[in-house]
């Protein structure tokens, strides 16, 4: 705090300059000798000066801030410190979080578990059907109209294994598809799995309406051309969009050769 010094600078003109807080003296007031500030005054500030030209007004000190101002300030603050972490957390966890694109590759590898799961479940009844329509034609078929458990044991198979191709029909369809996938291809294997699938119900049902005596030669010929066309167009069908679409596994377990290197939606 400075203290009070009454004394004026010698030379020019001078005018008595009050800290803040004290009264304003009239103009041309002189301190009188020995005169001392009522000690109830404000204190003076650091460096005041009590004396200016005349004429001279000093900017006056910024009044002391209230307890509510530094409360707001202290409050507007805060507040924005808050957000900026906020918005710093938010974009850590956004980067962080993040999903990798969902590719074709992801759709390949969700494709072949699929087959390796579904038709792998119906492998045996494949290999059993196809043991007992062999041990059939072989043979010779039983007489039309009688129970034979030969022929029900590879109707039994065959119906397993259009159940199971007509999950992987299903579960191939619910996979999602990436965009630009070649949705061709993937519809045409589909479609072919779900043909593959009711043919081998449709062979199924013959098998049990042969030993009840129900079947006709309309009958045999449309499954004769069904065969036909499921060893020809469909077959190829289903093989080619398969190997375009690097479904090597579902290759393999379907018993249709090696499945060779992708060569489409990579």
């Amino acid at each position: 705090m400075t203290q009070f010094d009454p004394s004026r600078p010698a030379g020019g003109a001078w005018q008595f300059n009050p800290p803040p807080g004290w009264p304003t003296p009239p103009a041309g007031w002189v301190p009188p000798p020995n005169w001392q500030p009522d000690p109830s005054w404000p204190p003076v500030p650091p460096g005041w000066p009590f004396w200016v030209p005349v004429g001279y007004a000093p900017a006056a000190a910024a009044p002391p801030r209230s307890n509510r101002a530094r409360w707001v300030l202290a409050a507007k603050l805060g507040a924005g410190v808050l957000t900026l972490v906020a918005t710093v957390i938010a974009a850590v966890i956004a980067l962080v979080d993040r999903p990798e694109p969902y590719t074709m590759d992801d759709w390949r590898t969700r494709a072949n578990a699929t087959c390796e799961r579904d038709i792998g479940a119906a492998h045996l009844s494949l290999l059993t059907g196809m043991l007992k329509v062999g041990q059939l034609t072989g043979g010779g078929l039983p007489p039309a109209g009688q129970p034979d458990p030969t022929m029900q044991e590879a109707a039994d198979s065959l119906a397993r294994l259009g159940a199971g191709l007509r999950a992987v029909s299903a579960d191939l369809r619910e996979i999602q598809v990436p965009d630009g996938a070649p949705r061709a291809d993937i519809d045409a294997l589909i479609n072919a799995t779900g043909d593959f699938a009711g043919y081998f119900e449709s062979v199924s049902t013959v098998l049990v309406d042969h030993q009840l005596d129900r079947l006709d030669d309309a009958r045999l010929r449309q499954m004769r051309d069904e065969t036909d066309r499921m060893a020809t167009d469909v077959r190829a069908a289903w093989l080619g969009a398969a190997q375009r679409l690097g479904l090597n596994q579902c290759v393999v377990v379907m018993g249709l050769g090696p499945g060779p290197p992708p060569t489409s939606g990579q």
